[in-house]
């Protein structure tokens, strides 16, 4: 598995936010063209206890998209998502367009 082969390279990041989060924010970073990882994690890693279940938060204005995503790193090719992580992100979407600008926690504004 080469992908793996080169995240796990990555490992000042692994390092500094963990092995979970360091794969959600190496992943993004690949999809948006984002090189500077650390700087991606400031910004768009809102994983924590009032994330609002958006564990990652991206907004691009020069391609005029957001990025949500809710992480699940599987330490074994046999391991699998848990089933509500699919409803996870639903929530999350639906709170996040629907929510009051001011009860937004501050990490996601």
């Amino acid at each position: 598995m080469a992908y793996m082969d080169a995240f796990k390279s990555q490992t000042h990041l692994i390092a500094q936010i963990g092995e979970s989060n360091a794969h959600l924010v190496w992943v993004l970073g690949l999809l948006i063209q984002e090189s500077d990882l650390a700087s991606l994690a400031s910004e768009a890693l809102t994983d924590g206890s009032d994330d609002k279940k958006i564990d990652f938060i991206h907004l691009d204005r020069d391609e005029g998209r957001i990025v949500i995503a809710q992480g699940y790193f599987a330490r074994s090719p046999k391991d699998t998502a848990p089933a509500n992580k699919a409803s996870d992100l639903n929530t999350a979407v639906a709170w996040l367009f629907s929510g009051d600008v001011s009860s937004v926690p501050k990490e996601l504004r």
